[in-house]
């Protein structure tokens, strides 16, 4: 007769109960430990960059009077102020690249050690529900990637206007807190899409390549298409997670031309999220860990 011990099997965890274990799983993570602090790092420490660059341009263009030259055009003093201010309303976001492929690792990591360590079928027995363990899951890194993302442009915004001279400091407003949240906004459609590939590879470094490729790389090898004169570059390049990402927390909507519409941006930045997402609650659902 066998005496050997099974996993308990929580059919009753509440949502709750299920948000609190994983919650205190991903505190317990080393790893997700120093992911966070090194993405406080990069939203703070690229701001505090940005500002100094901000005052030397600002200074060398007073230097000069009369007229400058500024991406082919001749524009006035006053006008090359007021584009030099522009980057003092994103100041805070400046990181957000970067961030957010910090971020999207720190998902990954989440979902995919456990399947490394076997440990995800102990937590499968555990919560055998396993929509509700999936989401859950997405639901704590999502939570986590929007208050990093939010709080910290906040506060690398406030931390900018301290280093900016007195001409270029602007004050907190609802364009400034708008894009604050969609820094916020823009790291959870980052932290499902790693979260996503992690479950559907299972594999850390395989679904961080294929982020960081979706990301970074497509825009490269579309850039070189696009010196070749083909049409089609230009249309493709704007439906990119980098390029929507620069619409998104664009301090003026309405500087953005031409279709589609800065709402319709919002949307496609989102589905770069959601259809990884759902691609790795299949096969988590479908397939034994």
């Amino acid at each position: 007769m066998s005496t050997a011990k099974t996993a308990p099997v929580a059919k009753n965890l509440s949502p709750i109960g299920v948000a609190r274990s994983e919650w205190l799983k991903m505190r317990s993570l080393r790893s997700q430990q120093i992911l966070f602090v090194v993405t406080i790092v990069v939203l703070l420490g690229l701001t505090m960059l940005l500002a100094p660059m901000l005052n030397l341009q600002l200074a060398d263009y007073e230097e000069h009077a009369g007229r400058q030259i500024v991406n082919g055009e001749v524009v006035s003093g006053s006008e090359v102020v007021n584009q030099i201010k522009e980057s003092s309303y994103s100041i805070g976001v400046v990181g957000a690249s970067l961030a957010g492929i910090i971020l999207s690792s720190m998902a990954t990591v989440f979902i995919a050690t456990e399947y490394a360590t076997g440990s995800i079928q102990i937590t499968q027995l555990t919560v055998p529900r396993r929509s509700l363990l999936y989401f859950t899951k997405a639901l704590v890194a999502s939570v986590v990637a929007f208050l990093v993302g939010t709080l910290g442009g906040i506060v690398a915004f406030f931390l900018g206007q301290m280093m900016l001279t007195e001409k270029l400091r602007v004050s907190m407003d609802t364009g400034v807190l708008r894009i604050s949240l969609m820094l916020g906004f823009y790291l959870v459609v980052l932290a499902w899409m790693g979260f996503g590939f992690g479950a559907l590879l299972r594999n850390s470094a395989g679904a961080i390549v294929l982020v960081a490729a979706i990301l970074f790389v497509a825009s490269i090898v579309l850039g070189i298409f696009k010196v070749t004169g083909q049409d089609w570059v230009d249309d493709a390049m704007k439906y990119l997670p980098s390029s929507l990402s620069n619409d998104v927390m664009i301090y003026h909507k309405d500087k953005i031309k031409g279709d589609p519409s800065y709402e319709v941006r919002c949307l496609i930045l989102s589905l770069w999220g959601i259809v990884p997402l759902l691609a790795g609650w299949i096969r988590f659902k479908l397939s034994d860990g």
